[in-house]
């Protein structure tokens, strides 16, 4: 479910922001060449991914909540 998730998201900012970020960056982000690149880096992160060893590292009862601020972020009162 993770790699899944993870895959949607390295594949979803690309053509939904494309036309601002080829404005900032002055370049097309729908021309061959750059979608070939994007596709190559989108594969490479998700073979790394695939790749790395998992964590030795037990995590606390509760990740990822475990380590949020328990007090609240405003102190005014609201009648």
């Amino acid at each position: 479910m993770q790699l899944n998730i993870t895959i949607v998201a390295v594949g979803y900012r690309y053509p939904t922001h494309r036309y601002p970020e080829s404005a900032i960056y002055g370049r097309d982000f729908m021309s061959k060449a750059t979608l070939d690149e994007r596709v190559e880096f989108n594969l490479e992160t998700v073979r790394r991914i695939m790749a790395a060893r998992p964590s030795t590292r037990r995590r606390p009862v509760g990740y990822p909540f475990s380590g949020l601020a328990t007090t609240p972020v405003c102190s005014v009162m609201i009648p």
